[in-house]
């Protein structure tokens, strides 16, 4: 009886495991690019960021790309609410062109970066809809704690 016990107990816990992996994988899957575009905006608006919340842009970084603070990951998610981006991608012998629009969250505030990226540097996700997509033009959201 008590073998049978281990067995269920220790099925219970490799089953939460994979499960767990599964989740984190559909995850990731579904938000194609979103760590390359949450790097561009990172890159539009790190060093404000930085001022406004007391820490070093790599500490955002590791905060967003590699869970290391998820306390500030949620901190910004709280002010900045959602960012979106532009991606112009019309003419295909000259860079990309990339709006990046900050909506604050509990006011109306906004700030506005551009920035001219060279085709390698377009997140691939976006790549693929500048390509496939008329009149080449792409549109993603990010958020801090996505």
């Amino acid at each position: 009886m008590r073998g049978t016990h281990m067995f269920v107990l220790l099925s219970v816990a490799v089953l939460a495991v994979v499960a767990g992996a599964v989740w984190w994988l559909l995850g990731r899957a579904a938000r194609p690019g979103a760590e390359e575009t949450g790097r561009l905006v990172l890159r539009a608006f790190g060093r404000d960021w930085a001022k406004r919340f007391g820490r070093a842009e790599d500490e955002l970084s590791a905060a967003f790309f590699a869970g290391a603070d998820a306390e500030l990951a949620r901190r910004v998610e709280a002010e900045v609410g959602v960012v979106d981006l532009r991606f112009d991608g019309r003419n295909p012998s000259a860079d990309v062109s990339v709006a990046i629009v900050v909506r604050y969250a509990g006011d109306d505030r906004r700030s506005t970066a551009y920035l001219t990226l060279p085709w390698d540097d377009v997140p691939r996700s976006v790549r693929a809809g500048l390509l496939g997509g008329d009149p080449g033009v792409v549109f993603r959201k990010w958020r801090a704690a996505a």
